[in-house]
């Protein structure tokens, strides 16, 4: 059940990305209001957020968790880029190696999206980070 959520939230925070903020302001608030929950359960460096379809993989990351995590980071970028607290959880010395690589990727997809839609930030804004 845990799982369905975390895949389920990832979808809705993809989603109202591609929502323009005065179209719907009750859907960015209740994806915001989520936010701190879904990052919890997806970026915690203590207990890493891992799909197991099986128990010998224990604590090996699947593609699926990498790629739920990009999409997560990606969207999050989307929705507000000044309050990317996540971005510093993967990129600390003691994150796990799937965190920088799923910072890297969501990066990566930032900087090379050839759809975006004009309320996105700007890719400028990564130099940041």
């Amino acid at each position: 059940l845990c799982e369905a959520s975390v895949i389920c939230g990832a979808d809705l925070f993809t989603a109202c990305t591609y929502v323009s903020d005065h179209s719907s302001q009750i859907f960015r608030y209740f994806v915001t209001q989520m936010q701190g929950q879904l990052q919890g359960l997806l970026f915690s460096p203590s207990s890493p957020f891992l799909h197991q379809p099986s128990s010998l993989a224990a604590s090996i990351p699947t593609f699926f968790d990498l790629d739920l995590m990009v999409r997560c980071l990606v969207a999050q970028f989307r929705l507000n880029h000044r309050n990317c607290h996540t971005f510093t959880v993967c990129l600390n010395s003691d994150s796990p190696p799937v965190f920088k690589l799923a910072f890297l990727q969501a990066l990566y997809a930032v900087l090379n999206d050839a759809l975006a839609v004009p309320w996105w930030p700007s890719p400028e804004v990564t130099y940041l980070y």
